[in-house]
């Protein structure tokens, strides 16, 4: 099987820079967007500083699996902790 390629092109946000600050400092808001679009670029969490901080703290809980990928992806895949915390059930 060949392997597929996907280029992203203009596409850096999946709209975390678009909250309100308040918003980008809530694990939870930033968790549901990262799991509702199970990826991120790095513009997207070097964006502003309270995101940088919400994306280190969610990292630590272990609430994701992240993958890099081609930069400046990275692959947010929820874990089991992850979803229990959030209250989803996801595949």
């Amino acid at each position: 099987m060949a392997k597929r390629y996907t280029t992203h092109v203009g596409r850096h946000d999946i709209g975390l820079v678009e909250l309100t600050k308040r918003d980008q400092r809530t694990l939870k808001v930033v968790a549901h967007i990262l799991a509702r679009e199970g990826e991120y670029s790095v513009f997207d969490v070097t964006a502003t500083d309270e995101l940088g901080e919400t994306m280190s703290r969610i990292a630590q809980k272990g609430w994701f699996e992240f993958t890099p990928r081609v930069f400046p992806w990275t692959t947010a895949k929820l874990t089991e902790a992850g979803k229990k915390a959030l209250g989803v059930d996801q595949p």
